[in-house]
């Protein structure tokens, strides 16, 4: 028995169901057809990325996304679901979706969520303190990032500014066992988590 994948199902997942001393084994599956994407699916190309995409930014070895808590200088995660390549039972109240905008600069991205019906907001890094990661209703330089995705999966999301002298910073994941938060930090640093992209695709 074959069921249609929702909800960021993974082609190989297999249900078993019993009934008394019966039971059936089931695949959830997305059909033959590998083109065939539902859900929150991880992003293994920069090229499958377009403005209006809808996103979620997560540590890539922790199960852990950015959620809809700002805090003063980093935004806060929140526990998720990871089967395979997808994210299952997405709970939007408490992870942040963003959408994904032409960026400040031609050929990068904004990263936005609404903040009213009528106002945009806009994930930068904190010109006063580089290794801050807020939000702003300005479309500015440090609100324009550049996306590219590793050979591991992992997306590098970076944001270049200054006049003459150039200051680039990297969202990843300072992961501990009671806090977990998202921020950037220099692209040199190798004790944060790094991480990845989930693009959502409609049924």
């Amino acid at each position: 028995v074959t069921l249609a994948a929702n909800n960021g199902a993974s082609r190989e997942v297999v249900a078993t169901f019993e009934s008394g001393l019966a039971s059936a084994q089931v695949k959830v599956a997305q059909g033959i057809d590998p083109n065939n994407k539902v859900g929150w699916l991880l992003v293994t190309n920069v090229s499958e990325l377009a403005v209006g995409d809808k996103i979620i930014i997560a540590a890539q070895n922790k199960d852990y996304a950015i959620s809809t808590t700002n805090q003063t200088s980093s935004i806060k995660g929140v526990a998720i679901t990871k089967i395979g390549g997808s994210l299952v039972g997405v709970n939007e109240e408490n992870v942040r979706v963003f959408t994904l905008m032409k960026g400040f600069v031609d050929g990068e991205f904004a990263i936005t969520y609404p903040k009213d019906e009528k106002t945009t907001n806009y994930l930068y890094t904190d010109s006063g303190n580089y290794d801050r990661l807020k939000v702003t209703t300005t479309l500015t330089y440090n609100a324009s990032w550049t996306i590219e995705i590793d050979s591991n999966g992992g997306a590098l999301v970076d944001t270049t500014y200054g006049t003459s002298t150039k200051t680039t910073r990297r969202i990843m994941c300072n992961y501990t066992e009671s806090n977990q938060t998202f921020c950037t930090y220099t692209t040199t640093t190798t004790n944060k988590e790094p991480i990845c992209i989930y693009k959502y695709y409609e049924e």
